[in-house]
């Protein structure tokens, strides 16, 4: 944990010191491994030129460059993002550019802290998305209770990102929050079949504000039942 400390904070000095500013940073984790996805900007105004680069094993690489098409950068960077989530890996995004210009306020704090309870709470479920979709292609049908998939209920009280979790009658993952995004936080991830049934994504929405999450539809009617 302190190597990732210090790693961090290296990675945020060197942008104080060249002047150029991050907008978005996403920071990953597997383990004791750590990903860095920054966007660059050499004017903060126009948001081009930008890079999109990416940190991995201590290793910086530039992946994407604009030099006027504006918001290409942040297209490739929440792509990007959003494949580690994918992959296992746990995210949460941070604005290195408001500790540069200003203290950032208690409302961006909390905002920020939302946001990164969120996308770890995406990424803990991504097994059991991955069980909901093997036991349709095994039995032609979505499971509509966890011990369907070898759960139990008493289980999924344990993380620090979910409070309760349990399976709609259609394969739904229906999930409640923890205390930073509000007791009342109701997350619903629904699989959806595609392409004539051969193909399942995943519908997510949920009855709260969360910055940064356009994948996620607001439904203020959601229920935990």
């Amino acid at each position: 944990m302190k190597t990732n400390i210090l790693r961090i904070g290296a990675f945020v000095s060197l942008l104080v010191a060249s002047n150029v500013y991050a907008d978005q940073t996403y920071v990953c984790t597997y383990g004791q491994q750590e990903r860095v996805i920054s966007i660059i900007y050499k004017d903060q105004d126009a948001k081009v030129p930008c890079d999109v680069r990416y940190t991995n094993n201590g290793e910086t690489k530039t992946m994407w460059h604009a030099d006027t098409h504006a918001g290409y950068c942040e297209k490739k960077a929440e792509e990007f993002y959003r494949k580690q989530i994918e992959w296992g890996w746990r995210c949460s995004v941070s604005n290195p550019s408001a500790i540069n210009v200003n203290s950032p306020s208690e409302q961006q704090i909390k905002k920020s802290k939302v946001t990164a309870s969120f996308t770890q709470l995406v990424a803990a479920v991504s097994s059991i998305k991955m069980q909901v979709i093997g036991f349709y292609q095994e039995n032609g049908k979505f499971p509509g209770r966890l011990e369907d998939i070898g759960l139990r209920a008493n289980d999924m009280k344990t993380s620090s990102y979910i409070r309760d979790l349990k399976l709609g009658t259609n394969g739904e993952i229906l999930i409640k929050g923890n205390e930073v995004m509000g007791l009342d936080t109701i997350v619903v991830l629904k699989p959806v079949l595609t392409l004539g049934g051969s193909s399942i994504e995943w519908q997510c929405s949920t009855n709260i504000d969360v910055d940064n999450i356009d994948y996620c539809k607001k439904k203020q009617t959601l229920t935990f039942k």
